[in-house]
């Protein structure tokens, strides 16, 4: 057995981390310098700098180990953010899908090597029905940590709600996707850490986790909720009367002025005794007052075609996790 390790582990939908070039296979004309989004390379090194400032500022007390990545355009974008973005010292590394999503969009996980060891990894192509847009692959990546634990992780953005019943099935069809793959490796090890994680596109009462990934003698359990991060009672500092004075977030996403849990970290059923709670990270400079339904609404790059310099429409989420 290994030494104990913990490990920091976060999802984030940084929406639309595009960079400014065209790409002939899939429908990315949106953010381009010609087009109506204007997406330039200042917009686009300070959209990197950004998500770099998020995932340092979230590993504060501890630096992220891993993190599951969704709307990431390409392998150029994962560079430039690793390499040449405010997380050029720290070291982390990537995996990505290379999917059939028709924006051109995918999935990744970046990762600490010093603290995780990538042994495999695959992308999990969704299944579709004839004559339905495709949707985006699965990532999963099976690592030793620094402890010398097995880990399986699965990074995840699940198809859209928007479509009626054909976009129920079509996430359906992802979630199940997901539970055979994570099946497979219960199979061979049944008491297998495993972790899923990022955008679902679903709440926690979805009936793709009651039937299918979180159901009785399912793969998958929901870790504690941990609430907002940055929002502890006896914090009486800018951030704290901020956050306080405008609604602190109750999810990872808001809706016509509701708040949604939208994104998720799910862990194996053997580590939910070491999982600690899933916390919303929202630092004063991710949120903005929400002029049309009060509170505060993620700061997003765009609204609409109007360039606001924000981040993302998702908040990230983060969780301690300690192996063994």
């Amino acid at each position: 057995m290994g030494a104990q390790t913990t490990l920091r582990i976060a999802a984030y939908n940084v929406e639309n981390l595009f960079d400014t070039v065209p790409n002939p296979h899939a429908a990315d004309s949106e953010f381009l310098p010609t087009t109506a989004h204007r997406w330039n390379t200042h917009r686009y090194w300070r959209k990197l700098a950004n998500v770099g400032r998020v995932v340092v500022a979230m590993g504060e007390e501890r630096r992220v180990a891993l993190m599951a990545v969704a709307e990431v355009e390409n392998d150029t974008v994962l560079r430039d953010l690793t390499r040449r973005s405010l997380l050029r010292n720290v070291g982390y590394e990537y995996l990505l899908t290379n999917g059939r999503d028709e924006r051109g969009v995918n999935v990744a996980l970046l990762y600490l090597p010093g603290l995780f060891r990538p042994l495999a990894w695959r992308s999990l192509r969704v299944p579709t029905e004839e004559g339905v847009r495709p949707t985006r692959d699965l990532l999963h990546v099976v690592g030793r940590t620094a402890g010398g634990d097995t880990i399986d992780v699965f990074c995840v953005h699940f198809p859209s709600r928007r479509g009626g019943a054909q976009a129920t099935r079509l996430r359906l069809a992802a979630a199940q996707t997901l539970r055979r793959a994570a099946d497979s490796v219960r199979a061979l090890r049944p008491r297998a850490a495993i972790v899923a994680m990022g955008d679902f596109n679903a709440g926690p009462r979805d009936p793709l986790f009651v039937r299918c990934l979180t159901a009785e003698g399912g793969p998958f359990v929901f870790p504690a909720d941990g609430g907002c991060a940055v929002a502890d009672p006896r914090d009486e500092t800018p951030l704290r009367r901020f956050l306080v004075g405008n609604e602190t977030p109750r999810g990872s996403y808001r809706y016509r002025g509701e708040w949604e849990r939208i994104d998720h970290i799910l862990v194996s059923p053997p580590l939910l005794a070491t999982a600690g709670p899933l916390r919303v990270f929202a630092a004063p400079w991710l949120v903005e007052p929400d002029r049309m339904h009060g509170g505060v609404v993620p700061r997003r790059t765009y609204r609409g075609a109007f360039y606001a310099g924000g981040v993302s429409d998702h908040l990230p989420v983060f969780l301690d996790l300690v192996l063994p």
